[in-house]
């Protein structure tokens, strides 16, 4: 393995390659996440091996709109498009949605052919919950292709 050395602090090749990668995906999930493309869903196949799709789903009247006592749901999914290979992806995740657990993912995983992973919760909006747009974004990398799959969802919170 090879280093790069500035003083006496090493730090390897694969390291700064990683952390390459991980600032490009941080830039699309950030770029996606506020360009307000999508509205309750969203989902994306640009890396042509996997799909990410979001959702922000409101239990109200209009979907991509939430108040007191609604529930949220936030869902997310990670879909292997070959169909007769695995696929090691490396998936990142964010919400800014102030009610319920942050969701923070930096997550490796190894889907089968034409397999998908799906994360959902619910989470019920409070009178306290301050009004605004909130994003659940997502990414995804795998090996041998640069491109992200990346897609984000939002739901607009009205209390008050």
């Amino acid at each position: 393995m090879r280093y790069f050395h500035e003083g006496r602090n090493g730090v390897s090749s694969f390291t700064l390659r990683r952390l390459s990668a991980l600032a490009a995906v941080g830039v699309v999930i950030a770029v996606v996440g506020g360009s307000g493309a999508s509205a309750t869903t969203g989902g994306d196949a640009t890396n042509g091996n996997i799909r990410v799709t979001a959702s922000l789903i409101s239990s109200g009247a209009n979907p991509d709109i939430a108040k007191a006592g609604d529930v949220v749901t936030e869902m997310y999914s990670v879909t292997n498009l070959s169909t007769t290979d695995k696929d090691l992806s490396r998936i990142f995740v964010n919400s800014d949605l102030p009610a319920g657990p942050h969701i923070a993912v930096d997550h490796l995983m190894n889907l089968g052919p034409g397999k998908t992973q799906t994360w959902s919760r619910p989470v019920q909006i409070k009178s306290d919950t301050p009004s605004g747009v909130y994003t659940l974004g997502i990414a995804s990398v795998s090996a041998g292709v640069i491109d992200p799959s990346a897609t984000s969802a939002t739901v607009t919170i009205v209390n008050g």
